[in-house]
């Protein structure tokens, strides 16, 4: 099979269907994408060559970055790496001319990247946001500056809806997870806070007093492997960690042993992953309730991906010298929670959830060459843009 053009592998990746729209459901079109900090990439030099080269240079990468972005036409955009001046001075004056509203949050400490959101004003309006710092005071599980963003939406678009349907409500958070492959500890006690928070913030008193949860949408740059550990407790909604190492939770190592390993000394010394003060239990949620299974995390957000990784395969989000694989995703709600999945006092329903209709590709290793890295003349940052679109649908009880 002969290799395609180098400049095809980036810029021409069609959107695949999954499925057609059923009836008159709102429609969310997302977009995901780490734009690579300007820091980080010269602060790395062992992941990026030529970092004099032309290519490299912000002044290149920025206004391609922007293009591309805009030419998603996405009604959210969720950006990682975002440096703290370049959101100020380039992309939210940019993207605010052309019809969306942005928040930022850098990471903690002396950081200066961090993760920013854009949605589309024409079609959503801000309800609600939180900023998630994953520090938190002496805890060595969560002793690292990474950061997510989440925003309450409600749409105000009825475009495609039916006559007379109430507004969509969506929350949608947005994170980057530690790097570091050693600690996968420090990964899953991240996820645990991402998904608590997600879960709060998605959970709405209806008519009634009644308590509802709104669609979710969780995107950004995991650092984890596809099939990875972390990435089967967000998709499968349960991971025992008893016989687990910390190097093994990304995919990035297998079958690590013999080593001191602080999951194991989590296993043997606690039935909570995290400290209980914290108010998260094993269930991934603010609660305070005993765990019924120890060792075992869960949580009943029912998550999907867009995109279905078979094990083997050759697909990848980032690219350079060091790896070429896949790290990002797009989940999103896709059914009504299973009191079984998450073994809560009260589990709480959706009402309304999401349905995927297409995805954009993702390039193939077979597509590049040996050595190649990120950025180039052709692609401006060491990922790429995940793109989905997806329908509102009413849950499955």
């Amino acid at each position: 099979m002969a290799q395609r053009r180098r400049d095809d592998v980036f810029s021409t990746r069609h959107m695949d269907t999954v499925a057609r729209k059923d009836g008159g459901g709102q429609t969310v079109n997302i977009v995901t994408y780490n734009v690579l900090s300007d820091k980080l990439l010269f602060n790395n030099p062992d992941l990026y060559p030529d970092r004099n080269g032309p290519y490299l240079n912000w002044e290149y990468r920025k206004g391609r970055l922007l293009k591309e972005i805009l030419s998603y036409k996405a009604d959210i955009v969720c950006l990682q790496e975002v440096e703290q001046k370049h959101f100020t001075e380039h992309f939210l004056p940019r993207l605010r001319d052309q019809g969306y509203a942005g928040v930022f949050m850098s990471r903690t400490g002396r950081k200066t990247d961090g993760c920013a959101t854009f949605y589309r004003t024409s079609c959503f309006k801000l309800v609600g946001q939180k900023f998630v710092e994953y520090r938190k005071k002496d805890c060595h599980l969560l002793d690292r500056d990474n950061v997510a963003v989440l925003l309450l939406l409600e749409s105000v678009s009825p475009m495609g809806s039916r006559r007379g349907s109430p507004p969509e409500m969506l929350c949608v958070a947005n994170t980057h997870l530690l790097f570091n492959h050693n600690r996968g500890d420090v990964k899953l006690a991240q996820v645990m806070v991402l998904l608590a928070e997600v879960e709060q913030m998605a959970t709405l008193i209806g008519p009634g007093g009644v308590h509802t949860r709104c669609p979710v949408l969780v995107a950004g740059d995991f650092n984890a492997r596809p099939n990875s550990p972390l990435h089967q407790l967000v998709l499968r909604g349960k991971l025992n960690y008893s016989n687990l190492n910390a190097k093994e939770i990304d995919g990035e190592h297998a079958h690590v042993s013999g080593a001191r390993d602080s999951l194991r000394e989590i296993a043997a010394g606690r039935s909570h992953f995290l400290p209980e003060r914290l108010g998260i239990s094993n269930n991934c949620c603010f609660e305070r309730a005993p765990c019924s299974v120890h060792h075992t995390l869960r949580h009943s957000m029912c998550l999907d991906s867009a995109y279905r990784h078979s094990p083997g395969e050759n697909k990848f989000t980032t690219l350079h010298l060091r790896a070429c694989t896949t790290v990002d995703y797009i989940f999103f709600s896709s059914q009504a929670p299973s009191p079984s999945w998450c073994e809560t006092s009260s589990p709480v329903a959706y009402r309304r959830t999401l349905r995927l209709l297409s995805a954009r590709q993702l390039p193939s290793q077979t597509d590049v060459r040996k050595e190649e890295a990120l950025p180039n003349d052709v692609q401006s940052s060491d990922h790429v843009a995940l793109q989905a679109t997806l329908q509102f649908t009413d849950a499955l009880h």
